[in-house]
C-alpha cells in the first residue's frame, strides 16, 4: 500500500526528498558540475564520478570543519569518513580517502534526480552527462558570487592537487553548507527561495509552500507530523488557491493512516500466531483475531460505536500502533473513524491514488467496508481480514521474494498452516514535508515563531 501512497507525495514535492537534507548541495552541484571540463576534456563517466566525489569530500570536509559541536554536522554525504580524517588535524589525501568514501557519491544517490525535477539540470546535449538548465546556471553564477572567486579559484586547486590542508579548510569557509538565511539580498538564496515556492523551475511545490506559509501565519513553527494531522482536520476551502493541494494533502493522510491500521492488523495477527504456539490455518488464524467481537450487531452499528469518540485521527493512529500485542479494537476504531468521517473523499482519494497494477490502494478497502456494513460484524471483519491482511501479505511477500529477492515474510505458510517469523515494523510514512519544513526555515521563510517577514513578502508575490 505504501508505493501508491508515496506515489501521492512524491508528485507534490518534486526536487526533494527524505535523502537531499541539505539544501546548499543544490547550489554547489551547479557550480561544480561547471567546472569539470576546467578539470579535464575526458567526458567519461570514471572522470566525472571522481570530478564529483572531489568536490563532495572537499565540500564536507569544509563544513564539517567549521561546525560548533565536536566537528560533526548532519546530512553531508560520506561525513562520517570525512569528520574523522577532519578530527586527525592533518592533510587530507583524496586518493588515500577514496577507498573509504561512498561506493555512490551523494550526487548520483540523492541529488541529481531531485535537481533534474527541480530545473536545476537536464541531460547533455552531445553526453548523457547532467549540465545546469538556465535556472542552473544562473543560480551556479550566484553561487559564485557568494562564495567569491578566490575561494572557489583555490577551491579548484585544491581538487587538482588531491590534498586538502587544514588551513584550507578555513581560508575556504564562504563554501560552508549552513546558510544564514537573515541575508534578503543575497541572490544565491533568493533564487533558491524562488525554486521552492515553485516561482521558478518546476512549479509543483508551490502550493504546498503556500499551504505551509499560510499554516503558520498564526502559530508557531509545527512538525511535519502535526502539520499532516492539521490538514487532515481541517476542512479544504474551494475558493483556495491551495484548494487542490489541501485535499492531496488529506487523501496523503487518510490513506497512509488506512496503511497503519493495516499494518497494525497483520503485527496483531503475527502476534497471536506466535501466541498460538503451533502452526495454525489461515482461515483459523483470521477466527482467533475476531473471536472477542460482536456477532449480534452490523459492521456498521459497531463501528459507529467505535467512531464515537473524542480522539481524533492522530490520537486514534497512535494508539493503534501502541496496541500492536493486547487490543485488535485500537486500529479498528481508527479504520471506523477514517470510515466514519471521511467516506466522502473515497471519489478524490481514488484518483489521487489510482490503483497500479498489482499494488492495493486505499479507496478499494473503504469501499469494501461500505458493501459488508450490514453483515454481523464478527463475519465481516473475520473476511476482511482474512481477505485483506493475510492472504494479501502472503501474496505481497512471496512475489517481493520472487522478484526482488528480500524475505519479508512475517508468517509463511507451509502444509497447510501458517508458522510465525518477524514482526514488521509499523509507522507512519515520512513525506517530504519534513525536508521542504527545514528547508524554508533554512532560506528565512519561517521560524520557530511561525512564518517570517520574507515568508509573508513570499506569500504575496504568489499571490
Amino acid at each position: 500500500m505504501l508505493a501508491p501512497i508515496e506515489g501521492l507525495y512524491t508528485s507534490l514535492l518534486q526536487g526533494l526528498s527524505s535523502v537531499t537534507t541539505r539544501l546548499r548541495y543544490y547550489p554547489f552541484y551547479c557550480w561544480w558540475v561547471t567546472q569539470f571540463p576546467k578539470r579535464t576534456n575526458n567526458s567519461k563517466d570514471s572522470h566525472f564520478n571522481r570530478h564529483i566525489r572531489d568536490g563532495e569530500v572537499i565540500f564536507a570536509a569544509i563544513s564539517i570543519a567549521l561546525a560548533e559541536e565536536e566537528g560533526w554536522i548532519t546530512g553531508l554525504g560520506g561525513g562520517r569518513k570525512v569528520r574523522n580524517a577532519v578530527r586527525d588535524d592533518a592533510t587530507i589525501n583524496l586518493d588515500k580517502l577514496a577507498p573509504d568514501y561512498l561506493i555512490n557519491p551523494v550526487y548520483f544517490a540523492a541529488y541529481r534526480s531531485q535537481m533534474v525535477e527541480m530545473g536545476l539540470l537536464k541531460k547533455g546535449r552531445n553526453h548523457a552527462l547532467s549540465v545546469p538548465t538556465q535556472l542552473g546556471a544562473d543560480l551556479a553564477n550566484a553561487f559564485l558570487n557568494e562564495v567569491g572567486i578566490d575561494s572557489a579559484d583555490r577551491f579548484l586547486r585544491v581538487a587538482e592537487v588531491g590534498e586538502v590542508a587544514p588551513n584550507d579548510l578555513a581560508d575556504l569557509s564562504s563554501f560552508r553548507c549552513a546558510y544564514d538565511a537573515s541575508q534578503a539580498n543575497n541572490e544565491e538564496l533568493n533564487i533558491i527561495r524562488r525554486c521552492l515556492t515553485g516561482r521558478e523551475g518546476s512549479g509543483s511545490r508551490r502550493n504546498t509552500c503556500l499551504l505551509i506559509l499560510k499554516s503558520l501565519e498564526e502559530r508557531e513553527l509545527i512538525s511535519d507530523y502535526d502539520l499532516r494531522f492539521l490538514w487532515l482536520e481541517t476542512d479544504p476551502d474551494p475558493a483556495s488557491t491551495t484548494y487542490e493541494e489541501e485535499k492531496s494533502w488529506r487523501h496523503f493522510q487518510i490513506a497512509d493512516s488506512i496503511r497503519v491500521a493495516m499494518e497494525c492488523l497483520l503485527s496483531h495477527a503475527t502476534y497471536r500466531l506466535s501466541e498460538a504456539k503451533e502452526p495454525l490455518a489461515v482461515a483459523q488464524l483470521a477466527e482467533n483475531l475476531v473471536a472477542d467481537l460482536p456477532d449480534d450487531q452490523s459492521l456498521e452499528d459497531y463501528f459507529i460505536v467505535l467512531a464515537d469518540t473524542d480522539q481524533d485521527g492522530r490520537s486514534l493512529q497512535e494508539k493503534a500502533i501502541r496496541s500492536l500485542e493486547d487490543d485488535i479494537e485500537a486500529p479498528l476504531a481508527l479504520i471506523a473513524h477514517l470510515w466514519f468521517h471521511y467516506s466522502d473523499n473515497l471519489p478524490g482519494m481514488a484518483a489521487n491514488i489510482p490503483q497500479r497494477g498489482a499494488f492495493l490502494t486505499p479507496a478499494p478497502l473503504m469501499e469494501r467496508i461500505d458493501e459488508i456494513r450490514t453483515l454481523p460484524a464478527r463475519m465481516a471483519l473475520e473476511d476482511f481480514i482474512l481477505k485483506f491482511v493475510l492472504r494479501r501479505h502472503l501474496d505481497v511477500a512471496s512475489r517481493k521474494l520472487r522478484g526482488q529477492g528480500n524475505f519479508t515474510f512475517q508468517f509463511e505458510y507451509e502444509d497447510g498452516a501458517l508458522s510465525p517469523q518477524n514482526r514488521g515494523q509499523v509507522g507512519p510514512a515520512s513525506p517530504r514535508t519534513k525536508t521542504l519544513l527545514t528547508f524554508l526555515q533554512e532560506v528565512g521563510l519561517i521560524s520557530d515563531a511561525g512564518i517570517t517577514e520574507l515568508g509573508r513578502q513570499e506569500l504575496i508575490a504568489n499571490q
